[in-house]
Formats: structure tokens, sequence, C-alpha cells
């Protein structure tokens, strides 16, 4: 889940070269449209200042109120410590800093995914 365009389109291209199965959404409440379609998901990479009134992080805990078998991975360009604060980040979701590697979002993928 990405706002921007652009970087969502990157990002997607990237995801799949890594091998995965990707599915966008510009916003929160599309990304959690297609959580609830049953489509299958195993996780959800998502910015965390999105616009639309739901932050990455209360999208997160919506996403896994839904599936609590999900797996989250969250990005930012902020710090963790400043989006704890400002944006109620929970210590429990792993956060990959913005601008990333190629290299260290698949690392911070396979972490997320292998739990």
């Amino acid at each position: 889940m990405e706002d921007d365009e652009d970087v969502l389109a990157v990002t997607a291209e990237s995801l799949k070269d890594f091998g995965y199965h990707v599915v966008t959404a510009v916003d929160a409440a599309q990304a959690v449209a297609i959580l609830q379609s049953g489509q299958p998901i195993d996780l959800l990479f998502s910015d965390v200042v999105i616009p639309g009134g739901t932050n990455g992080a209360e999208l997160a805990v919506k996403a896994r109120r839904l599936r609590p078998e999900l797996k989250v991975l969250l990005t930012s360009g902020y710090t963790a410590a400043a989006l704890s604060h400002e944006h109620g980040l929970p210590d429990d979701l792993s956060l990959v800093a913005k601008p990333y590697q190629r290299e260290e979002l698949a690392k911070q993928l396979r972490q997320a995914i292998s739990g």
C-alpha cells in the first residue's frame, strides 16, 4: 500500500523481481477491501504516512483483525521513534526506512515473512 503511484510502481516491480506475487493498493480503504476479498495475502507492506485518515500503523491493526496470521512490514522516511509518537506505531511492527535499497528491502521482507 503506497499512495505515491511512482513509488508504488517501482516497489511493485522490485517485489515481482524478488519472486513475489504483488497486489497493490493506493489507499487504506482499497487495501482493506483486498484483505476482505478472501484473496490469499501473506504480507502487508505499507507506508506509514498515508492520506485518507488512516495511517499505516492503523491499517496494520485493522489488517491483523481481519487476518491474524498476516505478516506486516511498514516503511517510512520518518524514524521509528517519531512514528511511535506521531502515528501510534506499535513496537511489534517491523519498519524499513525510506529510501531503502533493494537488498535491504529483500532482507526485511524475508525476515517479516519468516516471522
